[in-house]
């Protein structure tokens, strides 16, 4: 576990004397061995970190997300302040719902034209919302 470990290490860098200079430690040789226990331990605390890290944004939240951040079901929509929608405009799942739209913006029929703050109706090439 990380307090054997870090006892382990403490242990190990008592043995190296205290007080010398960078050059007395490299004519001895003994710059390899310490440097070899600097190593595993600063992999062992960037290891711990990532995890951390890991933990911290799949099973908790540093913050909340506000609406219209995208985000993906099950992992970054845990995070938001109001449950997330399929909002059409970001072609993406989102936090929060989507706002609707206003005149004259170009919808499909049946799919995103439901987002129409009014109601929609087809004109020329296309559907748009009223």
């Amino acid at each position: 576990d990380e307090d054997t470990c870090r006892a382990e290490l403490e242990e190990e860098l008592s043995m190296f004397p205290q007080g010398l200079k960078l050059s007395d430690v490299l004519q001895s040789g003994q710059h390899k061995e310490l440097l070899d226990l600097i190593t595993v331990a600063a992999l062992n605390d960037a290891a711990s970190t990532a995890t951390t890290s890991v933990e911290n944004t799949y099973h908790g939240c540093e913050e909340t997300l506000d609406d219209g951040v995208t985000c993906v079901f099950g992992t970054s929509c845990n995070c938001c302040e109001n449950e997330a929608t399929y909002w059409y405009g970001k072609t993406a799942t989102a936090c929060g719902e989507e706002p609707c739209w206003g005149k004259d913006i170009y919808c499909f029929a049946g799919t995103s034209c439901n987002n129409c703050c009014s109601s929609w109706k087809w004109y020329g090439p296309g559907a748009y919302c009223l």
